[in-house]
């Protein structure tokens, strides 16, 4: 229902790109972190020359093989982010085509997480409310799970 809203109506600033680091028809599965705090979620923003460049998503990374999403959130994040998470539950999921492959996002909600938030591969993190992300550009595949937490925690 709400992927049928999202097409109806977008109020999303959305950029399609090709994801040229992925081989033709690959099946990617991402784990994400849902980072709130107060009526804020937390998006990380691809750097420039990555294929997403300059969107916004939710952070996280590919899950490995051998790897649960959970394993995943908790190296990718301590990578990427400088911090240890507690992850919670799994919030939602979407998928999403890309022109070379086909994305699952599994988001997962963060309980809890030690250090200071750094952006060391994304351009930079940040916090937004939820209210005001509609205004932002950003990954296709992030869209649906955001439009969510939008209407719920907002």
């Amino acid at each position: 229902m709400i992927l049928l809203a999202v097409l109806s109506y977008n109020p999303w600033h959305i950029r399609g790109e090709v994801v040229a680091y992925m081989r033709a028809n690959e099946r990617v599965l991402i784990s994400a972190a849902v980072f709130l705090d107060n009526g804020r979620i937390l998006l990380a923003q691809r750097p420039p020359g990555d294929p997403l460049g300059g969107l916004w998503e939710l952070p996280g990374g590919k899950v490995e093989e051998n790897e649960s999403p959970e394993a995943c959130l908790e190296r990718e994040l301590f990578e990427e982010c400088g911090v240890s998470v507690w992850v919670g539950r799994k919030y939602a999921a979407s998928s999403h085509t890309y022109p070379h492959a086909t994305v699952t996002l599994l988001a997962y909600l963060i309980e809890g997480w030690r250090g200071e938030l750094q952006a060391h591969f994304h351009s930079q993190v940040r916090w937004f409310a939820l209210a005001d992300i509609t205004r932002l550009e950003l990954a296709p595949a992030d869209v649906p799970i955001l439009t969510r937490l939008r209407h719920e925690f907002s």
